[in-house]
């Protein structure tokens, strides 16, 4: 029952997921597309440096990573901010929109 509730899901969620992905994919390539601005500027790590130890432990995940590399720039931009953001925002989307599709299409039974 749960392979038949996963693919009906799926399938009637199809749209919105590539919608998704290719929005992902963008804003993946923006972050790239801004990185030699920020590659090799010292004011970012002076600026990070600055902050407040919990402020810092925010952004950074508390790993202090150097937000000058690619590796500390993705881990700062997409993993410690627009990551979960954007996963709480389409979970909400989706859950939302499962009981009103349901509702909408008549399946959903009391």
């Amino acid at each position: 029952m749960l392979l038949s509730v996963f693919s009906r899901t799926a399938r009637d969620q199809r749209r919105s997921l590539m919608v998704w992905i290719v929005a992902l994919v963008a804003l993946v390539g923006m972050y790239v597309a801004v990185y030699p601005a920020v590659k090799g500027n010292s004011s970012f790590v002076k600026l990070i440096d600055e902050m407040p130890k919990t402020y810092r432990a925010l952004f950074t995940t508390g790993s202090g990573v150097d937000f000058t590399t690619p590796a500390g720039y993705l881990n700062t931009e997409l993993l410690t901010f627009m990551g979960p953001l954007l996963v709480l925002v389409y979970a909400i989307g989706a859950g939302a929109s499962a009981i009103a599709g349901e509702q909408d299409r008549g399946t959903l039974d009391l």
